[in-house]
């Protein structure tokens, strides 16, 4: 199997319903497996700590129910676990508080999300390598 056919097995982290679930059922189209859905910080955190062997990525929005994220972002990186950032903030904002990894901006197309979870597949299997 090559890099670009690698299926990820992913958390979402978006507080917006909607938002979450054609996140989800586009991934899903791309062939990845959604293995769960956040949409608080204190949420993630526990999810990404509950599936922490089980994911590969994150799609990760930067600003849940008001707060920021950065402190799963902040997991995830301590522990190698890539993430797509969404968000509506522009690019440039979202780099300068730190933010890692593919950037996709609200609203989103399928295109977008096909190339960011590409992106990620390439990282995660690197990531994988070095373990």
């Amino acid at each position: 199997m090559t890099i670009h056919e690698k299926k990820l097995r992913l958390l979402v982290v978006e507080d917006e319903t909607i938002i979450s679930i054609d996140l989800e059922a586009t991934a899903e189209e791309f062939g990845h497996t959604v293995v769960d859905v956040a949409s608080h910080v204190d949420r993630a955190i526990d999810r990404i700590e509950m599936h922490e062997n089980d994911i590969d990525c994150v799609m990760l929005d930067i600003n849940l129910a008001g707060r920021s994220a950065r402190p799963v972002a902040e997991r995830l990186e301590a522990r190698g676990i890539p993430y797509v950032v969404i968000s509506g903030v522009e690019e440039k904002e979202v780099r300068r508080q730190g933010y890692r990894g593919p950037f996709i901006s609200k609203p989103a197309d399928n295109r977008q999300i096909g190339a960011a979870l590409q992106e990620a597949a390439r990282t995660a299997e690197s990531l994988r390598e070095l373990r």
